[in-house]
């Protein structure tokens, strides 16, 4: 069957507002797409210089980063925090980590801890005297901790925190 001329007209001007409405959206998907490229590469310039300052944070204030992952039951202990990456200087077990605080604070931070682990707080802070091997002595630090949940499951798979050497 022949379309008549005006039928085939009618068909054309259909195929040109289609092709009007595809180009469209193509431009339109183009611009998000520049956008959101934009606004990624924003974000790792932005997460650049967060880590730059953290390094410097970390080393004008003093201050020694660690994690504690909760199936391998150990705490690492980090160095020289670069652009989010850092050496692990130290690995050890929770009993380990616990026998460095002098033992009038031992209880009490095991306590807090398992308290921290199996409550409902989602960061911690305590006090007490822990073992510098470089210094050969007790000195005071300031303990913080920070839960960190598995996206998958969302049960509890790390907590992150900072030692602060506090001693007068």
């Amino acid at each position: 069957m022949q379309l008549t001329q005006q039928q085939q007209t009618e068909e054309i001007r259909l195929l040109k507002q289609q092709l009007y409405r595809e180009r469209t959206a193509r431009k339109k998907a183009e611009e998000m797409l520049r956008a959101k490229s934009i606004a990624l590469l924003d974000s790792n310039h932005f997460l650049v210089n967060m880590a730059e300052r953290l390094q410097f944070a970390l080393l004008a204030d003093n201050l020694i980063l660690w994690e504690y992952v909760l199936i391998e039951d150990r705490f690492y202990q980090f160095e020289n925090f670069e652009q989010g990456h850092s050496k692990v200087a130290l690995a050890a077990s929770y009993q380990d980590v616990l026998a460095v605080y002098h033992r009038d604070d031992r209880n009490r931070a095991d306590s807090l801890w398992w308290q921290f682990i199996e409550g409902e707080e989602e960061t911690f802070k305590f006090v007490a005297k822990r073992y510098f091997i470089e210094k050969d002595e007790y000195r005071k630090v300031s303990v913080h901790g920070k839960k960190v949940y598995s996206k998958q499951s969302g049960t509890l798979e790390r907590i992150v925190g900072l030692f602060k050497d506090i001693h007068e």
